[in-house]
């Protein structure tokens, strides 16, 4: 004989369960759990879910193993950082004075550029997307000029950025920039 699935749970619980749960997709979890609980195979609840066989069976498996604590999903934190603490610190002087200094030969820093330092100088690889997210942790945004930023200028500005800073660096609004860490978010 079968073993029934979630003995010590009534239809009811999972019904007032269902009825209180705000977030969508553990709702349609507890509600493949109420047609189970009625019988229903996987592939009639799979049928009426609008949902692959496959997940629905891994739902309600988990969850039978698990318990209903596990209707909802567990956030994944992703990949540790390649780079050391002391390595993070060395990229961000980097970043901070240029790719002309890094030996790179160009004005500004783009992304692909950045990566291809950490591979030269860390011998880390890293996904386009992926040095993104580690340039803005570390504090930095991209930032480049848009036809807004023309209009309205002074002269000096324009020439500024048409041409450079007197200084021989490239203009500010290529640059990397810090951001401030009051304007930073932590999610």
């Amino acid at each position: 004989m079968a073993k029934e699935f979630l003995a010590g749970t009534s239809v009811a619980r999972l019904r007032k369960m269902h009825r209180k749960e705000k977030n969508t997709k553990a709702g349609r979890r507890l509600l493949a759990c109420i047609h189970r609980k009625r019988g229903r195979t996987i592939m009639e609840i799979a049928g009426a879910l609008n949902e692959p066989r496959s997940t629905i069976a891994d739902w309600l498996k988990r969850i039978e193993t698990n318990g209903l604590s596990d209707i909802c999903d567990v956030k994944n934190k992703g990949a540790a950082c390649k780079l050391s603490r002391g390595q993070l610190e060395s990229l961000a002087r980097d970043l901070e004075a240029g790719p002309a200094a890094a030996g790179l030969g160009a004005d500004a820093w783009t992304m692909p550029l950045v990566r291809t330092h950490i591979k030269k100088k860390y011998r880390k690889q890293y996904h386009v997307r992926s040095v993104w997210d580690l340039v803005r942790r570390l504090g930095f945004s991209y930032t480049e000029p848009g036809p807004g930023d023309m209009r309205g200028a002074s002269r000096q500005k324009i020439a500024t950025f048409t041409t450079g800073p007197q200084d021989g660096q490239s203009p500010r609004w290529t640059q990397v920039g810090r951001i401030p860490r009051r304007a930073r978010s932590r999610a």
